[in-house]
């Protein structure tokens, strides 16, 4: 392989020259031989850098792709605005429901209220002395002994429902 050398003689002037000019300088090829100027060295073939095609197709892609995220964008949100949407709906209903167990609530105690003054009124105005007394002399009853009455335990106290004999202890 040979060495390549620098020459600052005639070629470097040479190439000077042509730049004042406004022309372009020589080529030529330096060598452990002899010089040689570029018309005489065998063209080789020139490697082009690559480059990029841009094609129809690229741009016809890219805006398929812009398409499909704004498209995407839309459906986003829509699907958005609609759940908000269900999302109002439900907490209306559900506030609308509440307000309805209030009144509902407070027309309960109210009859409850109601009902024990009634349950009262209705105790007070029975006279056990009086229905004795009707019982016992009117009707020919007799109050009964304290042997004659039996007592055992259940699990219902306010109703008692006879199906069977009473025990007796």
């Amino acid at each position: 392989m040979g060495c390549r050398t620098q020459s600052y003689g005639a070629s470097t002037m040479r190439d000077q020259r042509s730049i004042q000019q406004n022309r372009r300088p020589v080529p030529t090829v330096e060598g452990t031989a002899v010089r040689k100027s570029a018309s005489q060295i065998q063209p080789q073939t020139r490697i082009r850098p690559h480059r990029r095609k841009v094609s129809i197709s690229g741009s016809k892609a890219l805006r398929r792709q812009k398409a499909v995220l704004i498209l995407l964008g839309v459906i986003g949100s829509v699907i958005l605005v609609g759940l908000s949407g269900i999302m109002l709906t439900t907490m209306d209903a559900s506030t609308t429901l509440a307000e309805e167990v209030r009144e509902k609530e407070d027309e309960l105690d109210q009859l409850v209220v109601a009902n024990d003054a009634r349950e009262y009124e209705i105790g007070n105005s029975v006279d056990l002395n009086y229905i004795i007394e009707v019982a016992t002399q009117e009707l020919g009853m007799v109050r009964s002994n304290l042997s004659q009455v039996v007592t055992f335990r259940t699990k219902d106290t306010e109703y008692l429902q006879q199906v069977a004999r009473v025990p007796v202890e």
